[in-house]
Formats: structure tokens, sequence, C-alpha cells
């Protein structure tokens, strides 16, 4: 009986574990598309085709949003290895 109720939790803790894994992949494909979207910004600024305060004002907001990006990243990737340690998986 213990036993059983053991390997449901181990069950469910994978699921869990694999599911995180899909977000944070997704979290990082998200991270790596504003690093794409900030060279294209910072791109037109350098050709002049939009003016400074245009180019500094989307760069905060790449910048900001690819920080909360990261910071996800991090607590996911602190959850799987607390999850890989804590269970053996």
């Amino acid at each position: 009986m213990v036993l059983e109720q053991l390997r449901q939790r181990l069950a469910g803790e994978r699921r869990d574990t694999e599911r995180t894994r899909a977000q944070m992949s997704g979290l990082q494909a998200l991270l790596e598309q504003k690093g794409v979207e900030r060279a294209r910004v910072l791109g037109l600024y350098r050709k002049g085709r939009i003016e400074r305060r245009d180019a500094g004002g989307a760069d905060q907001e790449i910048a900001a949003y690819g920080s909360m990006l990261s910071d996800r990243v991090t607590l996911v990737v602190f959850w799987l290895e607390s999850v890989t340690v804590n269970c053996g998986l």
C-alpha cells in the first residue's frame, strides 16, 4: 500500500517534470526570439530608419521582457534540479 502510493507520487513527479521541461524549452525559445528582435531594432537604428528615442524605448521593453523570461527559466531550472535530486529522476 505504501509502496503503491510512492509509485504513484513518483509517476506524478515525472509527469510534472516532463511538463516543466517542455515549459522551459518554450521560455528559452521566447528568450532567443527577444534577442533576435533586439538585434533587429538595433539594426534599424544603425541604418537610420528609426529614431534614437524609438530604438531606446523598444530596447528597454525588450530587455525588461527578456529579464522576466530569464528569471522564469532560472526558477524552472531550480525546480527541475530539486525534483531530480529529491525523487532520484
